[in-house]
């Protein structure tokens, strides 16, 4: 039995937020550590189980007493499943409560004034913590019969590889999935008495697993979410809304500004052939951009009989077939080696804070 490991885009965002149980007794309150003498970063009990930043909420000046908190959440687990996680039903396995760290360090660089000394008299508690989302994923396929996997030869058309590539389809026999995280470094304001959470600033580090070739895969999915769009554009019996087409249009993030409004504005017009006429133009520069990221000179060859074709589905076929996301990784490597998360790096939270608490000063 043949197996093909790949990497795809998990289409909804899941936030590994873990409930935050009670550190170790011994630990000091946020309180406690404000009025010892131990400097620095000093961990203390987690008081910010309410503080969530899918809670969101609005900034307005309070006085703006600030005490400045890390928090450190475990690092996810590698996990896997029969049901794609891009489902939105998966919930990601608690793996351990947040570490909680009061940083004196960084309220001394705060101007005096705006130094709260107690959780009562906060108006704001800064935050600075690693998130984990689950935004891609590995699909681990068997497969009965695995199909091409290459283009004869005798082969020499377009049109000849298309038919053949129809022929030989792939036949799967079991699909994993198995999870991916971003790692993001993300720096906000929690209201201390309501919780609702308002961003500063944040960074993001992907899973380093190594792939095929991740830039082409990247490309082809975008590439293949203009393609459907398209078709659903010139599909005349049971075409979704004008409302229901321009979110599918937002979802296209990576569209440049000058066609998202130009395709928008043709749909919301009801010209949808040539709201379709403008997403085939993006796709086949875009499929330009693929040619250029498959270094392979076979490859190189097809794509150039293929851009001058412009013949979607035989794209679409070829494209399928380099399995750009496909990974050989073992799963033992993948675990021991921490690959399937972003690193947590300290050193950008506090970058990020830094820059926040020079905003501070600005307003004093």
């Amino acid at each position: 039995m043949k197996k093909a490991l790949l990497l795809t885009l998990v289409l909804t965002l899941l936030t590994a937020l873990i409930p935050a149980a009670q550190a170790d007794s011994g630990l000091p309150t946020v309180d406690k550590a404000l009025k010892g003498k131990q400097k620095g970063r000093i961990e203390v009990v987690n008081e910010l189980d309410k503080y969530l930043y899918t809670n969101p909420g609005e900034f307005e000046m309070k006085g703006l007493k600030c005490i400045i908190l890390e928090r450190v959440w475990p690092e996810p687990a590698f996990e896997m499943s029969d049901v794609s996680f891009a489902n939105g039903t998966f919930v990601p396995k608690d793996t351990g409560p947040a570490k909680v760290y009061l940083r004196k360090d960084w309220m001394e660089a705060l101007p005096k004034q705006m130094r709260a000394t107690s959780m009562k008299e906060a108006s704001f508690l800064v935050v600075a913590e690693n998130i984990y989302r689950l935004e891609q994923q590995i699909i681990h396929t068997e497969y009965k019969d695995a199909g091409a996997e290459s283009i004869p030869g005798s082969i020499t058309t377009v049109e000849e590889m298309a038919e053949y590539l129809a022929e030989h389809p792939k036949e799967p026999d079991k699909i994993t999935y198995k999870t991916l995280y971003t790692a993001y470094a993300m720096v906000g304001l929690y209201d201390r008495e309501d919780g609702t959470w308002v961003s500063y600033d944040s960074d993001r580090k992907q899973s380093p697993i190594q792939c095929k070739n991740r830039e082409a895969g990247d490309k082809w999915a975008s590439m293949q979410d203009a393609l459907i769009l398209s078709k659903i554009l010139r599909t005349k019996e049971g075409r979704p809304s004008v409302k229901e087409l321009s979110a599918m249009l937002e979802t296209l993030i990576w569209l440049d500004e000058t066609n998202a409004k130009k395709i928008g504005d043709q749909i919301t017009a009801k010209k949808y052939t040539k709201a379709a006429d403008a997403l085939d133009k993006v796709f086949w520069s875009m499929a330009r951009e693929l040619q250029k990221l498959d270094k392979d000179k076979e490859a190189q060859s097809w794509y150039k009989k293929l851009l001058k074709e412009k013949d979607p589905d035989a794209l679409a076929l070829y494209a399928n077939l380099r399995d750009y996301y496909a990974i050989t990784t073992p799963d033992e490597e993948i675990i021991r080696d921490k690959l399937y998360f972003g690193p947590y790096d300290p050193a950008r939270l506090e970058e990020l804070t830094l820059e926040l608490i020079e905003e501070f000063k600005g307003v004093v």
